[in-house]
């Protein structure tokens, strides 16, 4: 198992020359920040949000004091601000860095200045541009497309892609090996989970073999007719973290035969739980992560209008409470807020269902404790009693049937 889980030498080779150019182009980033004084740094969520967020990166730029925030963040905290004060004094001041590890066509920093505008104004963002408050800057950008960036830079002015702030420019075919080169390291440095994502975390009583662990989810498979276990091969590109999954699970039974009264389609959806096990040297595992990979179909008519009797926490009404100005409309200062709500309520069932009749099941005797993370949320909405609400159903589910 040692010699499996083992880093071939021209792959140590790789990651560490890639650990070095990361590390400059980071430094560099930071020390233009600095220089021109921008306090706000907006990472694009998925790849670009983890590629930064990695902890020792995550340091380097936090050692200038740069607020980092994933775009969906940003966008919250905008809202908050435009619709307690119209005026947005502070606002115009704000000096901002949008970075994303990879930019080809720039379609996902265009949608991010798109959605900005929808929440201030059109004319507000350029002027931000024209006055040298907004640039974005990547890790590697495509330089073939030449023609795109006109457009951005036409449609949003010129000078928004700031040179100084990109680490490479490379042609098409160099490009993409690049993007390539990044996700690898990604499953290196253990990122392979998404942020908004729903974790929780265990610990095991006693260390167990790999071997063990995949024949206890054999086993969780075998009680669940149409599951399967399947394997990440990442194991060249992180030895101490082992990702699994079992994916056929019965989600629309588990959700129960009020789905509708929640707002969810009875059609299939993507329905999975992610594992990832951390190895010790002897690829032993005590500590592990179990991860919900939820997307059903939401009921047309569900955003908005929160008519559905079966929920459990209702978001909306929450956030009402919370914001003493009854004339201020909660979907503009919590954008997709009854889709949380609908997802937070099916990946709270789901997720029940799996550790208390099968997970816990099979693991009686090994599992020690169970907790959780749902950064999404707690970040989000913080300015509420979502995340408590939320805390206090996912309590009840991780002391499910553990040892503790």
């Amino acid at each position: 198992m040692e010699q499996q889980l083992g880093r071939p030498e021209v792959l140590q080779r790789k990651i560490l020359e890639f650990e070095k150019n990361l590390e400059r182009v980071m430094i560099n980033l930071r020390d233009y920040a600095k220089e021109h004084e921008y306090q706000i740094l907006v990472l694009l969520l998925r790849k670009g949000y983890a590629f930064v967020n990695h902890e020792e990166i995550y340091k380097r730029l936090k050692e200038y004091g740069l607020k980092i925030c994933s775009d969906d963040e940003f966008k919250n905290e905008i809202r908050i601000k435009v619709k307690t004060d119209k005026t947005k004094p502070e606002l115009k001041d704000w000096r901002i860095i949008l970075f994303d590890d990879a930019i080809d066509d720039g379609e996902n920093i265009v949608k991010l200045l798109e959605d900005v505008s929808n929440i201030i104004s059109k004319d507000f963002v350029k002027d931000s541009i024209k006055r040298g408050n907004i640039k974005i800057g990547a890790y590697v950008i495509n330089e073939s497309n030449i023609e795109e960036r006109k457009k951005i830079e036409e449609e949003w002015g010129k000078g928004i892609i700031c040179n100084e702030i990109i680490g490479y420019e490379k042609p098409k075919k160099e490009f993409l090996e690049e993007v390539l080169n990044i996700m690898d390291y990604l499953a290196h440095i253990g990122e392979i989970i998404d942020p908004d994502h729903l974790i929780i975390t265990g610990d095991l009583k006693d260390p167990l073999s790999y071997e063990t662990i995949r024949e206890a989810l054999e086993d969780i498979c075998n009680r669940i007719p149409g599951s399967e276990v399947y394997e990440a091969d990442i194991r060249y590109y992180h030895p101490s973290r082992k990702k699994m999954g079992i994916y056929g699970l019965p989600c629309q039974e588990w959700i129960g035969e009020d789905a509708e009264k929640i707002g969810v389609d009875k059609s299939i959806f993507q329905c999975k739980i992610r594992f990832i096990f951390f190895l010790n040297e002897d690829a032993t595992t005590e500590k592990f992560q179990i991860i919900p990979i939820v997307n059903p179909k939401i009921v047309e008519g569900t955003i908005g209008d929160c008519n559905h009797a079966g929920l459990g926490i209702r978001f909306c009404e929450i956030c009402r409470k919370n914001i003493k100005n009854n004339n201020v409309n909660i979907e503009d200062i919590y954008a997709n807020i009854c889709l949380d709500c609908v997802l937070s309520e099916v990946t709270i069932r789901i997720l029940s269902k799996f550790i208390d009749e099968y997970f816990s099941e099979v693991f009686k005797s090994e599992l020690m404790k169970l907790n959780y993370s749902w950064k999404y949320l707690e970040k989000k909405y913080k300015r509420t009693d979502i995340p408590q609400l939320v805390k206090e159903r996912l309590s009840i589910l991780c002391s499910v049937r553990t040892n503790v």
